[in-house]
């Protein structure tokens, strides 16, 4: 049995066009059709918010969104940093 396992750092859903966008992201994965997809750089905001310093202000779920709109049956979230109404 082959797994394909796929990592991707998405910078914040922004891309090289400085566009905040997470369903180019979704579109990626989706098209890569891993088994397992590891992702870099995601956030999770409560509250509209900007979380880092290249990021733009949102209140999405990452993470969530991505999976939802790519298809994903199953994803999990653990974040290296937080503070009140973000996760990174």
């Amino acid at each position: 049995m082959d797994i394909k396992v796929t990592t991707y750092n998405i910078h914040s859903c922004i891309g090289t066009d400085n566009l905040y966008f997470t369903d180019r992201i979704a579109a990626v994965i989706q098209g890569d059709q891993s088994d397992i997809v590891c992702l870099q750089e995601v956030e999770v905001n409560n509250v509209p918010t900007k979380t880092r310093i290249w990021s733009h202000i949102h209140g999405d779920d990452q993470p969530a969104l991505i999976a939802s709109k790519a298809g994903l049956k199953y994803h999990v979230f653990v974040p290296a940093r937080s503070k009140a109404d973000s996760k990174w």
